[in-house]
């Protein structure tokens, strides 16, 4: 198994070697709301970007300073700036193929993935780390935090660094690299390696730097945060003198101000090295001491992910925050075995320690707009050397997972107590309530008028008068003490004078949140009102990726190819332009299909046959979802045409050969197994050899010396394969493999005979 994938590793590198577009190592990450910087290698200098792959708008690269050193390049860096916030873009380098990149997502924004994975390498050292990046490619995540040690240059030499930056381009292309520094980055090992190769090729936003950092690669970018969607990212740096103990003050102040931010939900924090772990490399004191402090004086710092440690752990929350070990990025797990026990933190775990693995894989994160889904995939198998495992799963399979889940205060409108409609100069009287189910109190309000009074932090602000014609959708929001607000705040709709009002949507079907397998299907339909009576009305459906935007009432049948967790809505639009300000909404979540199963049962294992000799060939088939009928094919391998069966039964194969035969089975979605395999050799009919015995001289005097003489045999199938000489005289040569015998006689008269025995 592990040579077989190592050899296709060491194919596909070359292929890519001979077959390579014009610019390799792409890479690109987010520098502010709407600005990317693309980083590559290559003669090509120039980068074309648009909405559509027509582009329309062109960057020329200048050369990254530092400059990175592990090999001629050249090596080319592209600010993209003056982008549109949380929009997909196209994009092609050179004369390359065209891919796509997305700015951050707007402020307050949620349902986003995010990949993490530490310790990672390149394939031309460790092959498992080239899938564990198809599977990082396979989440299509937004982004991908990179947990430090990332191609061990130093252990490994400069070609380390070029082939990892070309092995993860099976996601960098499309999602950013956002990196955190370990220590293989700028230590010395079997090679030099320094932070040229790394800071050269990186163009982070809110860039810091840090006291202690070495020389080289020049101060900045040891430490930096980003804001995306509801979520602040703040990486820590490496251990240099004082750099910790510097870089704790100024990450308090960023989380202080993401804390009374109220479009941020959640802070996360990410390095290189752990504060908790029983793994290989122990917690640092100090930075447990730091994290520790900064989670129990901010209630939104919620996660902590690191590497080091070549392996995963998960911690309970410590002061608030739960600490992930993501080390299985590729190279080599780290194993610590005494007294039976993998791990140098000793066996049962601490008691801070909820979950730990030996498994390579990387760690996945949903963000919602009150939740972090984390969840742990498990990656390509281990050995018995220095890749052992402690957990049995399915490559792609979840092994661990936990749900970080904040909990909101609640706001609720007194009064009005509906939609109010007004003459131009009333006024309605506004009266509000805010609770928190965990307390934390004293709750901050806002009353948003929506442009038609001055809005109000008051909890009642009583009476208010609307002086122009307009709609006006006002709302309340209560945000608790520990900085969260309501996501869902209470609406209320204020109909100033002779105006339109809004039409309304409903969503006939589905009726309520589905949850199905990749590949099925649900039928949609819609309906829409208008008070007004101004129709027609014009739809808009937004299937949120998960199937193609339609603007029908209803769309019918659709498809949900993606997995993941779409948010369907459907927007009503009268005929005088006026929007459902509310539209309708259904989650549907898609879950991965499993492939069904198929084995071969008769025959048990590879066999032999001659022409015309009949093999009785059964399958049997599984379906873990149940997505039935299942069809199936035997391919016999040319040898006779292919069956459709379960049970093709008796068969023959008319000529000789040597048969691959598979059976495959695929379920009701389309979805296909693994084939069972078995080989079939087929021989032609064997016949009979001819012994043809000659012996010179034939008589003579005693002691006579004879040659016993078979070269006259024959096999019409092929060549003999021994001779056994009964001489006559009690002496026998036995399975001889040379036809030509000598023997002596005495005085008598004897009788010989030859047995001949053919290849078969």
């Amino acid at each position: 198994m592990k040579r077989s994938i190592m050899a296709a590793m060491a194919a596909l590198v070359l292929c890519a070697a001979a077959t390579a577009q014009a610019a390799d190592e792409i890479h690109w990450t987010f520098t502010g709301p709407t600005s990317v910087s693309f980083d590559w290698r290559g003669p090509e200098s120039s980068i074309q970007y648009g909405l559509t792959p027509a582009y329309g708008l062109a960057v020329t690269a200048v050369t990254p300073s530092p400059l990175p050193w592990s090999s001629a390049g050249p090596f080319w860096e592209a600010r993209l700036l003056g982008l549109m916030p949380d929009t997909v873009y196209h994009y092609s380098i050179g004369s390359g193929p065209d891919h796509t990149f997305r700015t951050p997502r707007a402020p307050g924004a949620s349902n986003f993935t995010v990949m993490a994975e530490g310790d990672v390498g390149s394939t031309a050292r460790y092959w498992r780390m080239g899938l564990v990046q198809q599977q990082i490619a396979d989440q299509n995540p937004d982004f991908t935090l990179m947990l430090g040690d990332l191609t061990y240059g130093n252990a490994h030499g400069p070609a380390a660094v070029d082939n990892h930056f070309n092995d993860v381009m099976v996601w960098s292309r499309d999602a950013a690299y956002m990196p955190a520094w370990g220590n293989h980055e700028y230590e010395t090992g079997a090679y030099v390696d320094d932070f040229r190769n790394y800071k050269g090729r990186f163009d982070l936003p809110n860039p810091r730097t840090s006291p202690g950092a070495p020389a080289a690669g020049g101060p900045g970018e040891d430490w930096y945060w980003f804001d995306y969607g509801n979520v602040r990212f703040i990486a820590y740096p490496e251990p240099f003198a004082g750099a910790w103990a510097d870089w704790y003050p100024k990450a308090s102040a960023v989380m202080d101000s993401a804390q009374d931010d109220p479009n941020i939900a959640f802070i996360v924090t990410f390095g290189h090295r752990p504060a908790f772990s029983s793994g290989h490399h122990p917690g640092a004191p100090s930075l447990k001491n730091y994290l520790g402090l900064l989670g129990l004086a901010h209630s939104k710092y919620k996660l902590n992910l690191n590497g080091h440690s070549h392996n995963y752990e998960r911690t309970f929350a410590q002061n608030g925050v739960i600490h992930i070990t993501a080390g299985g990025g590729g190279s080599h797990l780290q194993d610590d075995p005494s007294g039976g026990c993998l791990y140098l933190g000793g066996c049962p775990p601490p008691v801070w320690s909820a979950f730990r693995a030996f498994r390579h894989g990387p760690v996945k994160l949903a963000f919602s707009s009150n939740e972090i889904r984390v969840e742990a995939i498990c990656g390509p198998p281990g050995d018995a050397g220095s890749n052992p495992n402690d957990v049995i799963c399915t490559p792609g399979s979840v092994f661990d997972s936990v749900t970080i889940k904040i909990v909101t205060p609640e706001s609720q409108i007194d009064a009005p107590v509906a939609d109010t409609e007004i003459e131009a100069g009333q006024s309605v009287t506004f009266a509000g309530t805010g609770s928190d189910p965990d307390g934390h109190v004293p709750l901050r309000y806002q009353w948003d008028f929506d442009g038609g009074a001055p809005n109000s932090t008051q909890e009642d602000p009583g009476a208010v008068a609307f002086n122009a014609i307009g709609v006006y959708r006002v709302s309340f929001t209560v945000q608790d003490s520990a900085g969260y607000a309501d996501p869902t705040p209470d609406f209320r709709t204020i109909s100033v004078g002779a105006v339109n009002h809004p039409p309304d949507g409903s969503i006939v079907t589905p009726a309520g949140p589905m949850t199905i397998e990749q590949g099925e299907s649900l039928t949609f339909e819609g309906a829409g009102t208008d008070p007004d009576g101004d129709t027609p009305f014009t739809y808009f459906w937004n299937f949120d990726e998960g199937g193609p935007n339609v603007t029908i009432e209803d769309p019918g049948v659709v498809t949900f190819m993606k997995t993941g967790t779409f948010v369907v809505e459907f927007i009503v639009t009268d005929s005088e332009g006026l929007s459902d300000p509310t539209p309708a909404q259904v989650e549907i979540t898609v879950a991965p299909n499993q492939p069904p199963t198929g084995e071969i049962v008769l025959p048990l294992t590879d066999v032999t046959v001659e022409i015309g000799q009949t093999i009785e060939f059964q399958g049997t088939a599984l379906d873990p979802d149940g997505h039935l009928p299942l069809t199936y094919v035997w391919n016999f391998g040319g040898g006779v045409p292919d069956a459709m069966v379960e049970d093709p039964v008796s068969i023959a194969f008319p000529t000789p050969g040597v048969y691959a035969v598979t059976f495959t089975v695929t379920d009701a979605l389309g979805l296909a197994s693994t084939p069972a395999t078995r080989t079939i050799t087929v021989l032609a009919v064997n016949r009979p050899p001819v012994a043809v015995l000659a012996m010179f001289p034939a008589t003579g005097n005693a002691p006579l010396s004879t040659i016993a003489d078979a070269t006259g045999s024959s096999d019409p199938d092929g060549p003999l394969a021994s001779y056994t000489f009964n001489f006559g005289d009690g002496t026998i040569a036995a399975d001889a493999t040379a036809p030509m015998q000598a023997h002596t006689y005495a005085a008598g008269s004897w009788t010989a005979h030859l047995l001949v025995t053919d290849s078969h």
